[in-house]
């Protein structure tokens, strides 16, 4: 997918995602588990960082804790509904008694869902679930009852800047390994630009967070054995100690010779700042995949690694 159709489609999707969810009615619950694994599971880690107030607990496996109950509410988001793990989570919260609300375009989940008459919110289907993340992302806002402006959304990011920011970081990307650091209260935009560095660009790609990066990553810059570039989100909302860390850290890393480039996102809501920031991290993926003429939609290597998994 080139990068004119990909901003296209993620503005239409964000339209159109806007009022999904909002029709389901949710009980009370006493507390959240959001599931999803992959292009599927970053969406849980964004809400962790949105409602860092509620009790939010993430699922990225086939198992639900043991302290998941019939008070719960369980989101299980699949973009193709045939995720073998949250096939297991779901039919497991379904066992115990949770309140369990399904995001998917289809597949067994669906199905299982209108079998059973249960709550789920159905996608449009035939799109790669990375980029799929609107619709993926305002219904689980909706459920929680966030409030947001879609059209604020969309001005932060139908921005000439923001495009031009993207297709100079991927030039300068061209034939190096890329490194995202990011605070902990923003990591998974971090996350998010490692993972579609991976899918669209075809490279390898790591990421990491402040201050953790500091007890262990930050001795690699000892022997340095890649050619790496380091990228790091800056927030406007980042605690003050953390900028003394993000400033020590891109001291040490440049004294090393090594490429460090900030992106600096302010205003005034997170959401807005996070969809931004993330936003960013897609664009430059896909000039990088454009320059190096890589096909960025398919993805051969985990779709043969299903089917041999399915063998």
């Amino acid at each position: 997918m080139n990068v004119k159709t990909y901003r296209k489609n993620y503005i239409r999707f964000l339209t159109e995602a806007r009022d999904l969810g909002k029709n389901i009615e949710i009980k009370d619950y006493e507390d959240i588990f959001i599931c999803g694994m992959g292009g599927s599971g970053v969406i849980g880690m964004f809400i962790s960082s949105l409602l860092s107030d509620r009790k939010i607990n993430l699922v990225n496996s086939d198992i639900l804790p043991k302290y998941v109950s019939n008070k719960s509410l369980v989101v299980v988001i699949s973009y193709s509904g045939n995720t073998e793990e949250m096939v297991s989570v779901f039919n497991e919260a379904i066992k115990i008694g949770s309140q369990v609300v399904v995001i998917t375009s289809g597949g067994i989940l669906r199905d299982k869902c209108i079998h059973e008459n249960l709550k789920y919110i159905r996608l449009p289907s035939g799109i790669q679930p990375r980029d799929a993340f609107p619709y993926m992302l305002m219904p689980v806002l909706n459920i929680l009852g966030v409030k947001y402006d879609v059209q604020k959304l969309i001005a932060n990011i139908n921005n000439a800047r923001i495009d031009g920011k993207a297709k100079e970081l991927a030039s300068n990307l061209k034939g190096k390994i890329p490194i995202v650091y990011s605070s902990d209260r923003t990591y998974p935009v971090a996350y998010r630009w490692k993972t579609q560095f991976n899918e669209n660009a075809k490279i390898h790609a790591f990421s990491n967070k402040i201050s953790e990066l500091n007890h262990n990553e930050l001795e690699g810059y000892e022997n340095i054995n890649g050619d790496y570039y380091v990228i790091m989100i800056r927030d406007g909302g980042d605690p003050v100690k953390h900028i003394k860390r993000f400033d020590l850290t891109k001291d040490l890393i440049m004294e090393r010779k090594i490429q460090v480039i900030e992106i600096s996102i302010t205003g005034k809501h997170m959401l807005n700042r996070m969809i931004v920031e993330s936003f960013i991290g897609d664009m430059t993926s896909l000039y990088l995949a454009e320059q190096e003429e890589i096909e960025s939609e398919p993805v051969k290597l985990i779709e043969d690694f299903k089917k041999n998994l399915k063998k």
